[in-house]
């Protein structure tokens, strides 16, 4: 796991995607880690084993033991601590994800389509729904209601 450090006073986070990625995605989640607390005083610290605590994670890039780290854990003792946005990755992520689809170029883009829902009979068994294409009628011969006066307040 990749866990994004703040320098200043040793906050850490897990890195977006950090279960599926290896060191060499370092400068990658290093960026990510800067833009999500808005500070270029950054690290991106590995834990090579989940079953080992948080500050045996070790830099990647400097291999420095997250407990010499001369701000180790000093967020917690802040009155002013203030947190990363990791809400505003996400938000930037999606946008550029949106930026991919185009009217121009609808090859990428996901649309989700809509099922019908399958329909439950008295045996507890699912039938599959298959829809019926509505036929087209004449518009005088369609049954319309007719809202008027007697129906609606003055």
């Amino acid at each position: 796991m990749l866990y994004c450090v703040r320098l200043a006073d040793g906050y850490y986070f897990p890195a977006p995607n950090a279960q599926f990625v290896n060191t060499g995605y370092y400068d990658n989640t290093l960026d990510r880690c800067r833009f999500i607390c808005n500070d270029n005083a950054m690290d991106v610290y590995e834990l090579d084993d989940i079953g080992r605590e948080t500050e045996e994670m070790a830099s990647v890039k400097t291999r420095q033991s997250y407990k010499d780290l001369p701000a180790a854990f000093a967020y917690r003792d802040r009155a002013d601590f203030q947190g990363c946005d990791l809400p505003r990755y996400y938000r930037r992520a999606n946008e550029m994800r949106a930026r991919t689809v185009t009217p121009k170029n609808m090859e990428a883009a996901i649309i989700p389509v809509p099922q019908a829902r399958p329909e439950l009979l008295l045996d507890d068994t699912v039938t599959a729904f298959v829809p019926e294409t509505p036929k087209a009628m004449p518009a005088t011969t369609r049954k319309i209601r007719v809202v008027g006066t007697p129906f609606l307040p003055n």
